[in-house]
């Protein structure tokens, strides 16, 4: 952030922990500028690559008592992977998002309340992951791939094929019942003819004896 001075709030212009080279105007008397010196002072000591290229010492016109320290952080390149956009971690958190009433300072309900967020993001997260998982799971399940399951699937393959040949014979009888059914009602038919005959055959006979 060179050339950026981190005293004039209304530019809302905080200081980035993830990308922290560049030039600073220091007031160190202001808490949040104390804070942002110490954590600079801490990258320089603790973090490799990074180191102050200059440091200035200077009063404050507004208050000549006050020492303003202008200080130049240089970082080398960074060697990991940068985060993806919109995703941030807990590195990536600033002072500012984790101070969200802008009182100065960080109160254990913010930390706390920053912590669960996390949490649940991280949970979140995992549940793609876990869904693909389980459609693997289900994939692999459904192809028998033990011998428990192959005779388990022979055997389902085998009462359908039952099932479809029971079926076909059903069918098969239900038509030969319907066929012996209509050739035993024509058999009554022609014997009914052949009796209603024979007997007008004997009441003519009986007629023509009545007759001589």
């Amino acid at each position: 952030m060179k050339g950026c001075n981190l005293n004039e709030r209304s530019q809302a212009k905080v200081f980035d922990p993830m990308e922290p080279g560049g030039d600073y105007m220091l007031d160190c008397a202001d808490p949040y500028d104390n804070m942002i010196a110490t954590e600079l002072l801490r990258l320089a000591t603790l973090k490799k690559g990074c180191f102050f290229a200059k440091l200035d010492a200077k009063p404050s016109r507004d208050a000549p008592k006050k020492l303003t320290q202008s200080i130049k952080l240089v970082r080398k390149e960074a060697t990991r992977p940068v985060p993806a956009k919109g995703a941030k971690t807990l590195l990536d958190l600033t002072f500012h998002d984790i101070d969200t009433n802008d009182a100065g300072v960080i109160t254990l309900a913010e930390l706390h309340g920053v912590l669960d967020c996390r949490k649940y993001a991280d949970v979140a997260a995992q549940v793609p992951i876990l869904e693909a998982a389980v459609q693997s799971l289900e994939s692999r399940l459904s192809v028998p791939n033990t011998p428990s399951m192959l005779q388990y699937h022979a055997l389902e393959m085998q009462i359908h094929t039952l099932t479809q040949k029971h079926a076909i014979r059903e069918t098969e009888l239900h038509v030969l019942l319907q066929n012996a059914t209509q050739s035993s009602k024509m058999e009554v038919m022609q014997l009914k003819q052949r009796h209603e005959q024979a007997m007008a055959v004997k009441r003519a006979e009986i007629a023509s004896f009545q007759a001589q």
